[in-house]
């Protein structure tokens, strides 16, 4: 089989818009970069959970349009129904939830959170695992911000009450952010560093009895659904810790627009859907502007 029926190689020469072809093959990119390939249906339909529906859509269109083209590969080298079964259950894999009415969303109570990191153990990978759920929770990363975190993003700044670390962030778009942390967080990725000798990304694979490799988004995926089983939520995902940390904040007084800040966040819309606010008719800024 050639590269032409590589999947992304498929979508970039597929006869589309440029602007269609450009969603489609990022929303694949983005999949695949997760390190499970399309063939593997169960990680590829617990992925589409955690996509906006937009992006389920991409995803969607560009699984089809590959599926499609090779099922009429397979029939031209003689139908192998087995093939062409798997090739079925791939296409329909991807499936765009559209709710009607409020969004459904998860959000962990503080008391959950507490929970969720007396689950972790005193070992190796419970060190890594407790790093991991700190920058989701504790800094609001996405979780593609969190496997590309390196010990170098770690800053400290001063503030009128002292040091203050600050995590240096490339969101969406190349856009960079900075995101103050907790102490409790800071003294987290300092003991973490210091295993690591401070060098590279902060997240990395088990092997053996030893760290590999940097973790992937996969394996970032797999640790939340782990300790989210741990406390009676077995489908937890790295998102739902993000919309946790800035529901937190916000329930504890921090403004709106700093939040939406801290998320990287195009426009603040995005922030009310994160905390499930919606516009309030009855009262608004304008009521108490003196207007003539």
């Amino acid at each position: 089989m050639t590269e032409t029926y590589d999947p992304l190689t498929m979508i970039h020469n597929a006869n589309l818009a440029p602007a269609t072809r450009e969603k489609y093959a990022a929303a694949l990119e983005r999949y695949l970069g997760t390190g499970h390939n399309i063939w593997n249906i169960a990680p590829l339909c617990d992925y589409v959970t955690t996509l906006p529906a937009a992006t389920q859509a991409n995803l969607s269109a560009a699984v089809r349009l590959w599926t499609n083209r090779m099922m009429l590969y397979v029939k031209s080298q003689g139908g192998n129904q087995e093939t062409i079964a798997h090739l079925e259950a791939i296409r329909d894999a991807v499936v765009v939830h559209r709710v009607k009415g409020q969004k459904a969303h998860t959000w962990l109570t503080a008391e959950q959170v507490e929970q969720l990191f007396a689950a972790v153990p005193d070992t190796l990978a419970g060190e890594r695992d407790r790093v991991a759920l700190g920058v989701l929770v504790g800094a609001g990363l996405r979780r593609e911000e969190a496997v590309t975190l390196t010990f170098g993003d770690v800053l400290t700044q001063p503030t009128p009450g002292g040091l203050r670390a600050v995590l240096g962030i490339r969101g969406k778009g190349d856009k960079l952010r900075s995101v103050p942390v907790s102490d409790d967080l800071r003294q987290l990725l300092s003991a973490w560093g210091k295993r690591l000798e401070y060098r590279g990304r902060v997240l990395r694979r088990l092997e053996g009895d030893g760290l590999g490799d940097d973790l992937t988004g996969a394996g970032l995926f797999d640790i939340v659904k782990h300790y989210g089983a741990a406390i009676g939520m077995p489908r937890l995902a790295p998102h739902d810790l993000r919309r946790t940390y800035a529901q937190i904040g916000y329930t504890n007084g921090v403004p709106i627009t700093q939040l939406s800040i801290l998320l990287g966040h195009a426009d603040i819309q995005t922030t009310m859907t994160y905390l499930n606010i919606k516009l309030d008719l009855d009262s608004t800024a304008s009521d108490y502007v003196p207007i003539g």
